[in-house]
């Protein structure tokens, strides 16, 4: 089971510009990011979680849609870290 639910917060720790692993002979112009890249440091939204074959999981963020060819594509859940959240002492 993965660690990340949809409505989950998470931030971004490798804002490489491309959602994937390019294969050969891809290039940039390849890939459609009509929401703009990821930025380090910055905290998103899960819009939903998918395991990859290989056992990784793929994500989709709410508001930074992903299209390799046209065709849909999710982030890689490895350039994300959950944001736990803290508990507040003496509230």
């Amino acid at each position: 089971m993965s660690i990340f639910q949809p409505n989950d917060k998470f931030v971004c720790i490798d804002d490489t510009p491309i959602p994937t692993k390019r294969q050969k002979g891809q290039t940039f112009a390849d890939f459609s990011l009509p929401g703009g890249t990821i930025e380090k440091g910055k905290v998103y939204c899960v819009n939903h979680v998918r395991l990859r074959t290989d056992g990784r999981v793929a994500i989709g963020i709410v508001g930074k849609p992903a299209f390799d060819n046209g065709k849909v594509v999710l982030w890689n859940g490895v350039r994300f870290r959950k944001v736990q959240r803290r508990e507040r002492k003496g509230s």
